[in-house]
C-alpha cells in the first residue's frame, strides 16, 4: 500500500510539474532580425548555445566561428575563430568569461569584459566542456573517453 501511495505521489507531481512548466514563467521569444535569418540562410548549424550576461547569449556554429547574438533583437557578431568546429560552449557570469571547445582540440576562454583570450591546447578533440560554480575549474571531456580537469585562475 505504501508503493502505490509513492508511485501515486511521483506520478501526481510529474503532471503537476508539466502543467507547471507550461504556465506564463517564461515568454518565448523568435527572432525576425534580418542579421540572423542572414546566418541560417548561410546553411550555418548552431552546435551549442548558452546564455550571457547583459542580454547576449552566445553560439557556436559548424563553420567554425563562435557569435554572440542579442537575445532581445537577434542581433548577431562574431567573436572567436576556432581552427575546427566548435561543439561545446559555456558561459561562467561570476567571472564574465565564455569558454568554447571544438574539434580543433582547443579550449578558447574570451573575457566579455575586455576581450582578452586565453587558450588551453588538450591533444583529443572536445565534444563537452563544462565549468564548476566558482568558476576556477574546467572538465573537458573528448570523443572518446577522455575526460580532463583544468584549475584555471580567472580574474
Amino acid at each position: 500500500m505504501r508503493k502505490l501511495a509513492v508511485i501515486g505521489f511521483i506520478f501526481f507531481f510529474l503532471l503537476a510539474s508539466k502543467a507547471w512548466g507550461q504556465s506564463q514563467i517564461y515568454h518565448e521569444t523568435t527572432f525576425k532580425s534580418t542579421d540572423l535569418n542572414h546566418v541560417f540562410q548561410r546553411g550555418i548549424v548552431i552546435s551549442g548555445i548558452t546564455a550571457g550576461q547583459n542580454g547576449w547569449g552566445y553560439a557556436c556554429c559548424n563553420d567554425q566561428i563562435v557569435r554572440r547574438f542579442h537575445l532581445a533583437t537577434g542581433r548577431w557578431e562574431p567573436i572567436l575563430q576556432h581552427e575546427q568546429w566548435p561543439k561545446s560552449i559555456v558561459y561562467c557570469p561570476e567571472k564574465a568569461k565564455l569558454f568554447s571547445g571544438g574539434h580543433d582540440g582547443q579550449v578558447i576562454i574570451w573575457s566579455s569584459k575586455n576581450g582578452t583570450v586565453d587558450r588551453i591546447q588538450v591533444d583529443f578533440p572536445i565534444r563537452s566542456i563544462d565549468i564548476d560554480a566558482t568558476g576556477n575549474r574546467l572538465v573537458v571531456a573528448g570523443v572518446g573517453s577522455e575526460i580532463r580537469t583544468y584549475h584555471h585562475r580567472l580574474s
